[in-house]
């Protein structure tokens, strides 16, 4: 019996790889998420930590210069702070279309996988009916063989 080859293979493992190329993506972005998400929450701790300072410089007197630096720093790290804000939202918005992206391409691979195991199946059912229908006429010549002698 001849072995089953499927004619679509090498589509099939251009679609795995297209699938896990994108898998891979969106893991990536998963993870500058993360990051940009610690950027945040550092750069708020700072916020934080920086104006309780300069409420506490207020309340013992602070002159114009050190209040002009504090709040010229709190607003670069408010700047800051909406920069990676932004940047997590486009991150996001990435992640969101890579997961669609993903979803599409898995189906795609998933349709392939389906239409090789159905072939295969088809051929080996093929295959099977062959074998019984050489079995029988074997058995249908020896028994015409054995009549006539």
């Amino acid at each position: 019996m001849r072995l089953f080859k499927f004619r679509l293979e090498s589509l099939l493992r251009y679609r795995e790889h297209l699938a896990e190329q994108t898998q891979l993506e969106v893991a990536r972005i998963r993870s500058d998420i993360l990051v940009c998400e610690d950027r945040i929450a550092r750069l708020e701790m700072s916020y934080a930590h920086t104006a309780e300072e300069l409420d506490q410089k207020m309340g013992s007197g602070i002159d114009v210069k050190q209040y002009k630096q504090f709040t010229h720093f709190l607003a670069g790290i408010e700047s800051n702070i909406e920069s990676e804000n932004m940047q997590r939202r486009e991150l996001l918005k990435r992640l969101e279309e890579k997961q669609k992206e993903l979803k599409q391409r898995t189906t795609d691979k998933k349709t392939l996988e389906n239409l090789k195991n159905q072939r295969r199946e088809d051929y080996y059912q093929k295959m099977l009916k062959l074998d019984q229908k050489e079995s029988d006429e074997m058995v249908i010549l020896r028994q015409a063989g054995g009549v006539g002698a």
